[in-house]
């Protein structure tokens, strides 16, 4: 490597540094963003930490505490078993909320790949791609979740599997359109002069300069998939007895007079689905603003 190269090396790493720095720096000065990052990683953390924050468990039964309404001992009341609505919400939020990471995992592995390999390679190969993000997008993706997840049986790692199975076209797409974009720019085109491989190319060229409208879109999908499995408990195809989830607590709280009674049965789940999906909506709106090169390059604040 001549001292040449080695000088390009070193400033285009201090300028990427650079511009993540700028990134996180804008990031921070989004208030929604911010507000969001703290909520989402508070939930995350009381999650992790349930058994050294409830005092109950979450199938704990007790028959003579049945239907009692928040108060120093229950925080939140217990439900018709007896069982501490404080308690199946933080377990309930482990279920929800690795359903949601791990489906959008699975979705973003396949999609960013195919995406590669149809924005890459072009040609014949883009066209069956394409093609074949077309047909999955044209399936009415709940209605073939419901039914795969009859079919199979319910579970959460059925759920976790079909959903991202079936929601990876639009990262795919996103992928493709960056990739198409780049492809054809001078450093790539150096790049396969110097015979480097396709897949060197696209993990150590291209990737990292795709990444971050990739990475907004992923974050936000976490949000929808948590929806997804809410909808999915809520309709007994998901988490499954005595296990608890957000959804299926709502679920259980579906009766006339549980909703006209007894609110801390209802309220506490609803609140902890709109509060997850509303933070991580808040953190992909301030990762799209602070990745947008416009943004970073002309130092513009919000």
């Amino acid at each position: 490597m001549t001292d040449a190269t080695a000088a390009d090396m070193t400033i285009a790493v201090g300028a990427s540094r650079g511009l993540w720095g700028e990134a996180a720096r804008r990031f921070l000065q989004h208030r929604l963003a911010t507000l969001g990052l703290i909520m989402l990683a508070t939930i995350v953390l009381a999650c992790v930490l349930a058994p050294l924050i409830a005092h109950y468990g979450p199938n704990d039964i007790d028959l003579r505490g049945r239907n009692q309404p928040p108060g120093g001992v229950h925080w939140l009341g217990t439900d018709g078993t007896g069982r501490d609505i404080f308690a199946r919400i933080l377990y309930g939020g482990r279920i929800s909320l690795t359903v949601g990471f791990v489906a959008v995992a699975i979705s973003a592995a396949i999609g960013i790949f195919i995406g590669c390999v149809a924005g890459y390679f072009g040609g014949k190969v883009d066209l069956v791609l394409m093609g074949l993000i077309d047909m999955v997008l044209t399936f009415p993706r709940l209605v073939i979740i419901i039914a795969f997840v009859a079919v199979v049986g319910p579970s959460i790692f059925n759920t976790m599997v079909v959903i991202g199975l079936l929601s990876w076209p639009s990262i795919a797409r996103l992928t493709r359109g960056e990739i198409l974009a780049l492809r054809n720019q001078e450093f790539i085109l150096a790049a396969r002069s110097l015979g480097t491989s396709p897949s060197a190319i696209i993990l150590e060229h291209i990737l990292p300069n795709v990444l971050s409208p990739i990475l907004v879109a992923i974050t936000l999908d976490v949000a929808t998939v948590i929806l997804f499995e809410a909808s999915l408990s809520f309709l007994g195809l998901g988490a499954q007895a005595p296990a608890a989830s957000w959804g299926n607590m709502l679920r259980d709280a579906r009766t006339l007079s549980i909703l006209e009674s007894q609110p801390w049965m209802w309220i506490p789940p609803g609140a902890m689905i709109a509060m997850a999906v509303l933070s991580i909506n808040f953190v992909g709106d301030g990762l799209r603003d602070a990745l947008d090169p416009q943004h970073i390059m002309g130092g513009g604040g919000k």
